[in-house]
């Protein structure tokens, strides 16, 4: 690639909307951060590596969905996994290391959040739901089917280029990747389901 060549492509970066919701999100995190750290709540749990966690995953979606990889991923097929890569395996962990769910909480009126806390009681139906999806076994067959899915040539071709559908691949890739990195990396900053003893198997397939 000449020198040409190659400060395009480093300028190449892609504000598509997206780029609004993670500057939206980085906002809306940092202010309940703050503001509960100055109330004197979340203690240990809004620790300050964990904000950096956060802006960590925050910025590898950003890498995957607004940088040159995104802009080339139609020309390159090693770019289009990059994306995936970055999705899957740093963004997910990341955010839920992150311990996202108390400032988003915090950041709801009352009333909202208080009926969303009803549904980490016991029997309800959303708590039910919840623990049968992050169950080892349903959540690594979740990842693997979505990842396997849009691999299809059916699913894939469509996908390729900035599409709708293209999109839709990176959200699924992304919700399936929060499931099953929810088992190690607990994103209320609680003690994760699985121990380190179980999480080296459970993680195995995917780093082969």
């Amino acid at each position: 690639m000449v020198s040409g060549d190659s400060a395009t492509f480093w300028t190449s970066w892609s504000w598509e909307p997206s780029g609004v919701g993670i500057a939206a999100t980085v906002t809306l995190y940092a202010t309940e951060w703050w503001r509960l750290r100055q109330r004197g709540r979340g203690g240990r749990i809004l620790a300050a590596w964990r904000a950096w966690c956060y802006a960590g995953g925050l910025m590898a979606i950003a890498v995957a969905l607004l940088s040159p990889i995104a802009t080339y991923v139609r020309f390159f097929f090693f770019m289009h996994m990059a994306q995936h890569m970055l999705l899957i395996f740093v963004a997910a962990p990341l955010l839920w290391l992150g311990a996202p769910l108390l400032p988003t909480l915090w950041s709801l009126p009352r009333v909202l959040r208080r009926g969303i806390g009803r549904w980490g009681a016991p029997g309800h139906p959303v708590r039910q739901v919840l623990g049968l999806l992050v169950h080892p076994v349903v959540a690594t067959l979740v990842v693997i089917g979505t990842v396997a899915t849009w691999h299809v040539p059916v699913f894939y071709d469509p996908a390729q280029g900035p599409t709708p559908i293209h999109e839709l691949e990176h959200l699924t890739f992304l919700s399936s990747a929060l499931l099953y990195w929810w088992l190690v990396a607990h994103p209320t900053g609680g003690r994760r389901r699985l121990s380190r003893q179980m999480a080296i198997p459970y993680l195995l397939p995917h780093s082969l």
